[in-house]
């Protein structure tokens, strides 16, 4: 299909340079020719609404008119049809729906992998929850997108290695230990306080109930940071079951506090420091980060000499090339969305390529059950965990609708839909499609029917049901 494609691109462009030498366009035509899928059979395969974007002495639908003609002489193309105000719609062949199903067949598992074989570094960090509580179907979504990304990539040559960033330190950890705490005195039967920002989720309660079984009373004496460093392992630890449960594992998993540890963000500041873009105002030290297209300069080091958030993001991601990853990609959530100018400014004035960070948004999900919308709130304890849906639905259910629609789209996740056991379910729907299909190849083998000898050119013209040619017209 790709190469018809750019057969199709090249007929265009031979057409409007000849349109332009002819003196009808009044300005460049497009370098990139616009053309699409048709999403509905009747506008054709393919279809361009590019006479509608040139500037020409000839009205649209003219233009259109004129290109098509270059279109027809194509092999591949059965018929080309123009439509007001200056669509182009293009109809393709059976035979090459025929020849493409062939070429499919006989690539096997090597189909859609790219030719051009990279061995390429490539670091993939997601899903990142901070250690405060159970995922969420929120976690979920970028567990299932992350490892359908590795998958990818791994199997275009590319050397993949998933991380898991921890953020195990700060004041969300304090708050952390400090419910954790409240909790306990909770259930001892004492006066408690959960703090204000803290976490009251029942996770927590359960938690301390293990705590007052094993030991009573034994640990009141201990401090804030015993219970913070209590709960972080244990939750740390839940985390890796659920990711593991899922079928998403990492490689790796790096902890902020270690990195605090190191001079990794010393060594930033000193660097930047060195190359002329950090400065002293009000006793805060900050990163010229306007100079590399973010809106403003920011914060390095407050005056009272902590770092603000961004000081250990640079760090980490530059340990992440001192590990010799040649190329970064981060899953971020949607309140992360204006936070990527600031971080590839940072690391172009480290003096690294500024396409070797790429960043996906992932979208919030909303959980729905039926046509009622479930709330949730992490710190109020209100939401469903990964491990809930996981045994609800089950991990392939999961990852299906988590999947079903672009990172950048809102995703609504119907619980009552993904549990049916019935056609209505496209999750289910495929996996009834493949158990049927592979029936039909046990029974081929039981009877001595070799499938992949029989694979021949000449035997397609027997798809002509419109069911057959809808699905030919999806490869």
């Amino acid at each position: 299909m790709e190469n018809l494609k750019k057969q199709i691109s090249l007929s265009l462009k031979e057409g409007m340079e000849k349109l332009e030498k002819e003196g009808f366009l009044k300005a460049p035509f497009p370098e990139k020719i616009p053309l699409s899928l048709s999403v509905n059979s009747q506008f054709g395969d393919l279809s361009t609404n590019v006479a509608l974007q040139v500037k020409s002495g000839k009205s649209p639908i003219a233009l259109a008119n004129i290109l098509a003609e270059g279109l027809r002489k194509i092999t591949s193309v059965e018929n080309v049809e123009v439509k007001e105000p200056g669509f182009i719609n293009i109809f393709l062949k059976r035979q090459f729906f025929y020849r493409l199903l062939f070429s499919v067949l006989k690539q096997g598992d090597k189909f859609g992998l790219s030719r051009r074989r990279k061995r390429e570094k490539v670091l993939l960090e997601f899903v990142s929850a901070n250690p405060t509580g159970p995922l969420t179907i929120a976690h979920g979504r970028q567990a299932a997108l992350g490892e359908a990304i590795a998958n990818v990539l791994s199997a275009n040559g590319y050397q993949v290695a998933k991380e898991y960033y921890l953020n195990d330190t700060g004041v969300q950890i304090d708050l952390l230990g400090e419910s954790l705490l409240a909790r306990y005195r909770e259930v001892l039967t004492l006066p408690f306080s959960i703090p204000e920002d803290g976490y009251s989720g029942e996770y927590l309660k359960e938690m301390a109930k293990d705590l007052k079984e094993k030991y009573q009373d034994k640990l009141l004496a201990k401090g804030k940071d015993f219970f913070s460093n209590l709960a972080t392992v244990r939750i740390i630890s839940q985390i890796r079951k659920d990711l593991s449960d899922f079928r998403v594992n990492f490689d790796s998993w790096f902890s902020e506090t270690k990195l605090r540890q190191s001079s990794s963000i010393k060594n930033v500041l000193a660097k930047l420091k060195e190359k002329g873009y950090l400065y002293q105002k009000g006793g805060a030290f900050w990163f010229k980060s306007s100079l590399f297209g973010d809106e403003k300069d920011r914060v390095l080091k407050k005056s009272d000499d902590t770092y603000t958030y961004f000081a250990p993001d640079i760090g980490y991601h530059q340990n992440k090339y001192e590990r010799g990853y040649q190329r970064l990609i981060d899953l971020f959530g949607p309140d992360h969305d204006g936070y990527v100018p600031r971080l590839k400014a940072a690391l172009v004035a480290l003096g690294y390529p500024v396409n070797s960070l790429s960043v996906l948004i992932v979208q919030l999900t909303t959980l729905y059950q039926g046509k009622k919308k479930l709330q949730m709130s992490t710190r109020k304890g209100k939401f469903i965990t990964l491990r809930e849906l996981i045994q609800e639905v089950g991990a392939d259910v999961a990852k299906y609708f988590f999947l079903s629609r672009k990172p950048q789209s809102h995703l609504d996740f119907d619980l009552e839909l993904a549990k049916k056991n019935s056609l209505e379910n496209p999750a289910y729907y495929i996996q009834y499609a493949y158990a049927r299909a592979e029936s039909i190849m046990k029974f081929a083998r039981e009877k001595g029917i070799s499938v992949k000898r029989r694979i021949k050119l000449p035997w397609f013209f027997l798809l002509s049901e419109k069911e057959e040619i809808a699905i030919l017209h999806l490869l």
